[in-house]
């Protein structure tokens, strides 16, 4: 069998492929690729059990049509230099060789053929529900700010991953710590009155990479299976499913309903950041804490360290500030510098009720969601009195 493809196109297909092959793989097979192969496109699927992507590609096919396993990251970097619009693969299972030639040039590269396809792990064939549509770029950017705030350790396993819920037409997306949350809500629209299924998943942190494949792509389908188990991806291009680090996503409801949002100081993202970096190398490297003092007309960032006698101040004049934040409180200055530079708009809102009460952020950003963090207070012991 013979199948000629165009070179630049097989090779960002085989880029995106190649990132699922796991570095110890627990099946041999498994540092390998599946191809199949119909009349006029080739599918390319890896995977390292727990996420599996399969990529479409069209091609010109001669000869008896069959699968086969084969290293493409011989094939990749074999290719990654050349300057040729097309390539062709003359796949022989009989002598178990795959070999790559240029037409019109004197070249010809043989990778061995190892596996059988049938030792290679197929995608699930599970049930699946029926796929909702989503922007590929909304829902890429609100992974990933949501991936900013998970947690490295079991305690949690519902915490190690991204969680997932599409409930009563709206998608929310969220991550978080014992100390930090990250949570973006996006309304959907249909075309008709009926709800969209729902879907609950905690995507494992270890799939965003996958996921970012979709960050271009105007229309993204997802679907879950009936047991819960696995999501699935797809853009009509390439296709992931994505095996879930549980089925049950965490209530985070009741942290966000218990602030009142309209409680709030807002600032010039081009004012605070800068003047944030500033004070934060002024506090101490252990508690990374800065204090916010919202009791006069200027808002007061401050920083110190006892232990060297260093401290800093910077007044900001905010757009707007409610006349109940009339307290000072802590906040730990790598997460608040973390989300202000994430944040895509011009203005940072933060709302917080009280001292030791969770600071809620947010931006004023146009980007068919809404995203809103949400921060511990630290504790200071030396707090002024009012």
């Amino acid at each position: 069998m013979k199948i000629t493809l165009e070179r630049e196109v097989l090779e960002k297909k085989l880029q995106a492929a190649v990132a699922i092959i796991p570095a110890k793989p627990i099946i041999p097979a498994l540092d390998h690729a599946l191809i199949e192969v119909t009349d006029k496109r080739m599918l390319i699927t890896t995977t390292d059990t727990s996420i599996t992507l399969t990529v479409h590609l069209p091609c010109e096919v001669e000869g008896e049509l069959t699968d086969f396993v084969c290293d493409i990251q011989t094939i990749m970097k074999s290719i990654a230099t050349m300057k040729d619009e097309s390539i062709v693969l003359d796949v022989n299972l009989a002598e178990s060789v795959v070999i790559l030639t240029v037409p019109g040039k004197k070249r010809k590269y043989e990778i061995p053929v190892f596996y059988n396809a049938s030792s290679f792990p197929r995608m699930n064939s599970a049930e699946w529900t029926k796929p909702i549509a989503l922007n590929g770029i909304q829902l890429a950017t609100m992974i990933n700010r949501a991936s900013a705030e998970i947690i490295t350790t079991d305690m949690r396993p519902a915490l190690t991953g991204i969680n997932l819920l599409l409930k009563d037409n709206t998608l929310t997306i969220f991550g978080g710590t014992p100390f930090s949350f990250c949570r973006s809500i996006l309304n959907l629209q249909t075309e008709d009155d009926r709800n969209i299924p729902e879907i609950e998943a905690v995507i494992p942190k270890g799939v965003i990479k996958a996921i970012d494949n979709y960050s271009k792509s105007p229309t993204v389908e997802v679907s879950i299976d009936k047991d819960g188990r696995n999501l699935m991806l797809s853009d009509g291009v390439s296709k992931t499913c994505i095996l879930l680090v549980d089925s049950k996503t965490v209530d985070v409801n009741p942290l966000y309903n218990a602030a009142n949002i309209e409680v709030n100081t807002s600032f010039d993202k081009n004012q605070l950041l800068p003047a944030l970096k500033r004070v934060a190398l002024y506090s101490n490297k252990v508690s990374n804490t800065v204090r916010l003092d919202y009791s006069q007309e200027d808002v007061s960032i401050e920083g110190s360290d006892p232990d060297f006698r260093q401290k800093a101040i910077e007044w900001i004049t905010p757009i707007h500030k409610s006349e109940e934040m009339n307290f000072s409180s802590s906040i730990n200055h790598k997460f608040l510098l973390n989300i202000i530079t994430v944040a895509p708009g011009e203005k940072i809102i933060i709302s917080q009720l009280a001292e030791n009460q969770p600071f809620v952020i947010m931006d004023d950003s146009e980007e068919g969601f809404k995203t809103m963090w949400l921060v511990a207070a630290v504790y200071n012991n030396n707090a002024k009195d009012k």
